[in-house]
């Protein structure tokens, strides 16, 4: 749920007398990762051994480098995390594994040494290691399946409390092989009408008590864990529990509710021993990932502008000739955290349209939108200058869209959270344009749709991400009616 993001601090390393926090790190956790780092390197010794028959120079720093870029790209990405389900534990393994060889690809290319190796090798090795640690990750989660059904008994728990995270933490800890507590059953807490128990009726454990007699429920179940799971404005419920259960000696587990907040791209970490929770913070704010996206936007953009650099002069001399003005529109707008930018396009209206300082969106049949303007409007061609801006930095390709300064101005009041989706890069296509929000949003509903994806977009940001973006793009300009 929350990306795990640790920092020691020099007062930690003096010892742990100003320790708020104790650190858990789960052995099945542990093992999965050494089996799946040994197992992509050992993968690589066999198969360059065999073909060559001795494990060479060049493969031997290969080796280390890809278990070295493997255990940061996984630990960023988050790929042993063990509560998760098996098919999406398994994609975002099969994701972490295509980002490290896609980097190993760009190291290659960067050090002029990817003519060193054999294609043959690396792409053997490329798709025997997804199929090794495939089979690990399914391997070890089948033995954990089956060493806690073997079991005789699990250690009893409870959740205190209903609802969406009281659901959530009855699912999770029950269907994950990996944990050997089992919740038996729900406590409710009464608040004066008939939802609490509807929400405690659609949880798959029984309603076993209320706050009021929890010490009977734990004494008739043999209660060794009890997690609480309230509302934030119960702190006093939460602070009877505590005594009532720290009573009884049994662990005390507290999920803050952060279901009950929209989160921006939530984390947790850690400082000095005090709990951080980050409630709205931009995906690139660390290192590794704000310089994964900056390497794919460089050299996408790069690419691009070289394979399209034919268009340019054919779509700047169309735009000159079909009406005066210049070729290249610009036009302010909010960036990165709000700061204002000039975008790029090609014009696709006649000059001046906009001389009175308002921005109307382009409608059908609109009368300003010029012949040339049209066809490019419609398939996007518009937008080729701000590949420019992606290698300045001022945009990235995948993003929210930007939108002019009035219309933000205008929608901020209107739909709640509408300024957050400043909180990345803007971009040239994004989640909601894949998934047909282009063109115009004469509804506030329709815009506060178009929101709704680019923050679903901030909340689940990744290279893999950006890379299924930027494939569904051109299918998505072929298909839309919607952009005049």
């Amino acid at each position: 749920m929350f990306s795990d993001m640790i920092t020691e601090s020099a007062s930690e390393r003096r010892g742990p007398s100003r320790r708020m926090l104790r650190r858990h790190h789960p052995t099945n956790q542990s093992l999965q990762w050494l089996l799946m780092l040994s197992a992509v390197a050992l993968l690589l010794y066999f198969l360059v051994t065999y073909e060559l028959g001795r494990f060479t120079e060049p493969y031997r720093i290969l080796m280390v480098v890809a278990v070295l870029v493997a255990a940061i790209v996984y630990r960023a990405m988050g790929v042993f995390t063990l509560f998760e389900r098996g098919h999406h534990a398994a994609l975002r393994l099969m994701k972490a594994w295509a980002v490290t060889l896609a980097l190993l690809l760009m190291i290659g290319f960067v050090t002029k040494l990817s003519a060193t190796y054999s294609r043959h090798i690396f792409l053997v090795w490329a798709v025997g290691g997804a199929a090794v640690q495939f089979s690990i990750l399914v391997g070890t989660r089948v033995m954990a399946r089956l060493w806690t059904n073997g079991m005789k008994t699990y250690t009893p728990s409870l959740v205190v409390g209903s609802g969406e995270l009281a659901s959530y933490l009855v699912n999770t800890i029950n269907r994950n092989a990996f944990i050997s507590h089992k919740v038996v059953g729900i406590v409710d807490y009464d608040r004066g009408d008939s939802e609490s128990a509807n929400d405690a009726a659609a949880i798959s454990v029984p309603r076993v008590g209320t706050i009021d007699n929890i010490r009977e429920v734990v004494e008739r179940h043999r209660v060794e864990r009890v997690y609480i799971a309230l509302p934030f404005e119960k702190t006093e419920d939460i602070l009877r529990l505590y005594q009532i259960e720290f009573a009884h000696e049994v662990d005390i587990i507290w999920a803050p509710d952060i279901f009950s907040f929209q989160l921006i791209n939530p984390s947790v970490r850690e400082l000095s021993g005090i709990p951080l929770v980050s409630m709205s913070e931009t995906p690139l704010a660390s290192g590794i990932q704000a310089s994964l996206k900056k390497q794919l936007d460089f050299w996408g953009a790069l690419a691009l502008l070289i394979v399209l650099s034919p268009l340019y002069f054919i779509i700047a001399a169309a735009v000159k000739l079909s009406s005066p003005g210049p070729v290249i529109y610009r036009q302010t707008r909010h960036g990165w955290d709000g700061r204002e930018f000039v975008i790029w396009k090609f014009r696709s209206m006649k000059a001046d349209e906009e001389s009175d300082g308002t921005v109307k969106q382009a409608t059908s049949d609109d009368d300003r939108v010029t012949r040339v303007g049209r066809i490019i409007r419609r398939t996007s061609l518009d937008e080729l200058p701000q590949l420019i801006q992606v290698l300045t930095g001022k945009m990235s390709l995948v993003g929210p869209r930007p939108h002019a300064i009035s219309h933000n101005l205008y929608y901020a009041e209107k739909i709640d959270r509408y300024m957050a989706r400043h909180r990345i890069k803007p971009g040239m296509t994004g989640w909601a344009q894949v998934l047909g929000m282009r063109g115009e949003t004469e509804t506030v509903e329709k815009m506060q749709k178009r929101v709704q994806l680019d923050l679903e977009y901030i909340n689940n940001w990744s290279v893999t991400f950006d890379l299924w973006i930027l494939l569904r793009t051109p299918f998505a300009i072929i298909s839309n009616k919607d952009v005049y």
